[in-house]
């Protein structure tokens, strides 16, 4: 990765005090915006790096060891739907929808997949889990209760894309650990990926 000019630098400061506020960031404000999903994606196409890297970069960044691997792990989740709806649109929704099911294929890494749903809460698609294709999880709860396809559905209408959290099994340890999830809505369908972290 070319190191930024200072020209770029100082733009690249003004973007993050546009998005984020001003510096430095901390474990708190991290915490708050990885949340409510406020990190944006311009920062990829523009300087080649998320906000985080920017960030770093930058020397604006004090956050724990542990906090800057969550931040980099929730933002790779939101890269990995990126990555699948330019596939999803240059492919075609039917070669898309296998691919994201295929289990040895691009969108299933350890414990990162992607999964699409339609906006009545069917599977369509399931990196982790083919028999999951073609359920209706509406009304499926994660272990503490939450109704998380519900949440994804309404936000995804309401607002094209956001975050939800809730606990689900791990598809390597097998445990059920809370999930970070990204989602955004591609024509009648909603385009998922997440990761697994501990609490903080």
């Amino acid at each position: 990765m070319e190191r930024l000019s200072a020209t770029m630098k100082e733009e690249a400061l003004k973007d993050l005090e546009m998005y984020f506020g001003k510096p430095p960031y901390d474990d708190g404000y991290i915490r708050c915006h990885l949340t409510s999903g406020l990190f944006e994606q311009q920062a990829l196409a523009k300087y080649g790096r998320t906000p985080i890297e920017l960030m770093k970069e930058l020397e604006t960044l004090h956050l724990s060891e542990k906090m800057e691997e969550v931040a980099l792990r929730s933002l790779r989740a939101r890269e990995w739907v990126v990555k699948a709806i330019a596939f999803y649109k240059k492919a075609g929704q039917a070669i898309a929808l296998a691919e994201f099911s295929n289990f040895k294929g691009p969108f299933v890494k350890d414990e990162m997949y992607i999964f699409v749903l339609n906006l009545k809460g069917t599977m369509i698609a399931h990196g982790a889990n083919e028999k999951y294709v073609g359920q209706n999880f509406m009304d499926v709860k994660d272990s503490s209760g939450r109704k998380f396809i519900h949440e994804i559905i309404k936000s995804a209408r309401a607002k094209g894309s956001g975050w939800v959290e809730y606990e689900w099994q791990n598809p390597v340890t097998k445990d059920d650990l809370p999930k970070h999830v990204y989602f955004e809505k591609v024509d009648d369908l909603i385009i998922c990926s997440g990761v697994y972290k501990e609490m903080w």
